[in-house]
């Protein structure tokens, strides 16, 4: 079975912090609470949740601040700030901080939803995105490149000292020799690798653009 998404929230109000964990249970998330920023950090670590909604008033910790320890501690998880009404300026610096969004005071129980629905396809969204870096950085390392003799040794040898130099390479060879393949193992082990790596068909273009 495909677990629930977990949802943490914080709130000094235990009224708001029963009210919450209704809402959000009826939602369909798995929820933990907490009345305190540093309880909320604790069962942050161990729990993992996918969402987390705070109070920006917390009596041990300033909300911005609950928010900037969470994106350094997991970067993809997504904080819902609950700010009160007229504090518009704090609520842009949670986001500046790193906050997904933010929700005024008295909290309407469909905009928070809507909300989390949104913030969770985000953090689904760059999950994927993560995984399909790693798959193609991993479907790139030299181990896949297959070759074994003393030639497409030293061939290795030569990728990975020209992969981290800021060389222009010129990569030549017959049709079907991996070039390409070259090219991108080159590419994903340099600093330029969380970049894009753009191909050019020269063949295809005329002379007089290129």
């Amino acid at each position: 079975m495909k677990r629930k998404k977990r949802v943490l929230a914080i709130d000094d109000e235990p009224a708001i912090i029963e009210w919450l964990q209704v809402l959000l249970e009826n939602a369909g998330y798995e929820v933990k609470t907490a009345l305190i920023g540093t309880r909320g950090e604790e069962i942050f670590r161990t729990w993992r949740p996918d969402v987390v909604v705070t109070d920006m008033m917390l009596p041990d910790m300033d909300g911005i601040d609950l928010v900037r320890k969470v994106k350094q501690m997991e970067s993809d998880v997504e904080v819902i700030v609950i700010t009160g009404q007229g504090n518009i300026p704090r609520s842009v610096e949670a986001v500046k901080a790193g906050a997904f969004d933010f929700l005024e005071k008295p909290i309407d129980a469909d905009r928070l939803v809507d909300k989390l629905e949104k913030a969770i396809r985000q953090k689904s969204l760059t999950d994927e995105n993560e995984q399909l870096k790693a798959k193609l950085q991993d479907r790139y390392k030299f181990q896949n490149i297959i070759g074994k003799s003393k030639n497409m040794q030293e061939l290795f040898d030569l990728v990975e000292s020209v992969a981290a130099s800021e060389a222009n390479i010129l990569i030549q060879g017959e049709n079907g020799t991996g070039k390409e393949l070259i090219a991108n193992a080159i590419h994903y082990n340099s600093k330029r690798s969380q970049g894009p790596f753009i191909k050019i068909n020269c063949a295809a273009i005329p002379k007089d653009l290129i």
